[in-house]
């Protein structure tokens, strides 16, 4: 039995270990950005003005201070909804209203103080929402999880969401929806095209790694949408941070641990009740073919220690079965034993002579014989 120390210890050990993921996770390209200038009511810039950015799903807190122009910058910030707050002493303290902040964006969010108590709070007459990306000349477009829980996507294949893109095409959509016998097909043909460019030209990072399949030059995992926090995909000017793109950059983010527990269940299935009979079925007078398929999953977040640490997993399963109805030529009984003798009408009902010939003596056939049909063996 673990002692008390020992647990103790056991405990440090797993919170230095999630500590330490998160510095790691804080390093990654996908995440945003908040800047800004603070000036009072006479238009002069405010230095040394303390701004707080606020996470409202999990509280966390990011501050740091204007400078002399009273300019400010906060870097490196998860995707999510914030509130951001200035003050300084001699002055109100004043913040926005919550808005978005997306992978890759640049919020600019400028604030005036006016002078009062530092215990009055005044809220900014900003529009609530997403923030206009004015800070750089990226081209992109944002998908965010509650567009991709609305979407019907083939065969809950991310990509298909990104047909939705501007300049994005599919020149095989018919196969988004495929599988490659362990759930969804990953290759080139369920890629979009973006502006033109070769679908092995676009690049897919996922939490800040990359996820390319580096034989092909494709997507190498197929994320559940469920777990998908945001999606962005950079179709023009994007940083040289990235690199790798001709086409499109693909950035997903998946979901994350909040103050408030949060999940979900969802299952898609497909049978053939709905579906059409193949064209060579119907030739041959056969059915309709069996199969059964299900996508099915669930995800789950929450808090470990409220604003400090959050959890968040999933799972996808993916179940196919079909059956159906074929023909086929089988050798006879004798033929099972070596005995072809009935291909040249040998006790048989064969009217015109199959000779079987030898592949390694120049392909001829004996003398008066004129077979019909030959058979390699």
């Amino acid at each position: 039995m673990l002692t008390r120390f020992h647990r103790f210890a056991l405990q440090v050990m797993v919170l230095a270990v999630l500590a330490i993921a998160g510095v790691a996770v804080q390093a990654q390209t996908v995440t945003g950005s908040i800047r800004g200038t603070i000036v009072d009511q006479s238009g002069a810039a405010i230095a040394d003005a303390k701004i707080t950015a606020r996470n409202v799903g999990t509280g966390v807190v990011t501050t740091t201070t204007t400078d002399r122009s009273g300019t400010y910058n906060i870097q490196v910030l998860h995707i999510g909804t914030y509130v951001v707050s200035a003050t300084k002493p001699g002055f109100s303290v004043t913040s926005n209203r919550p808005f978005t902040l997306e992978i890759d964006q640049i919020a600019k969010i400028d604030m005036k103080l006016q002078v009062g108590e530092v215990t009055t709070t005044v809220d900014v007459a900003a529009d609530s929402g997403s923030v206009l990306q004015t800070e750089d000349s990226t081209l992109g477009t944002t998908i965010t999880a509650n567009i991709l829980e609305s979407m019907p996507l083939s065969g809950q294949n991310f990509s298909s969401a990104t047909l939705f893109v501007p300049g994005a095409v599919a020149p095989q959509y018919a196969l988004f929806g495929g599988s490659n016998g362990t759930g969804r097909d990953i290759s080139a043909s369920t890629l979009p095209s973006f502006n033109g460019n070769r679908q092995q030209t676009n690049n897919y990072i996922l939490d800040g790694a990359d996820i390319n399949e580096t034989i092909n030059n494709v997507v190498g995992y197929n994320p559940a949408p469920e777990a998908l926090q945001e999606i962005r995909v950079i179709t023009g000017n994007a940083n040289a941070e990235y690199g790798n793109v001709n086409g499109g950059e693909v950035l997903m983010v998946t979901k994350g641990g909040t103050n408030r527990f949060h999940g979900s269940l969802y299952s898609y299935y497909e049978n053939q009740d709905l579906t059409a009979n193949l064209w060579s079925n119907n030739y041959n007078h056969l059915p309709k073919g069996v199969f059964h398929q299900n996508q099915f999953g669930a995800t789950f977040g929450g808090p470990v220690y409220k604003n400090k640490l959050f959890f968040f997993v999933d799972y996808e399963g993916y179940r196919n079965t079909a059956a159906g109805t074929s023909t086929a030529s089988v050798p006879t009984a004798r033929m099972r034993t070596g005995d072809f003798s009935e291909l040249l009408g040998v006790n048989s009902t064969v009217t015109t002579p199959i000779q079987l010939f030898n592949t390694q003596s120049g392909l001829t056939h004996p003398k008066g014989l004129t077979p019909a049909k030959d058979v390699n063996n």
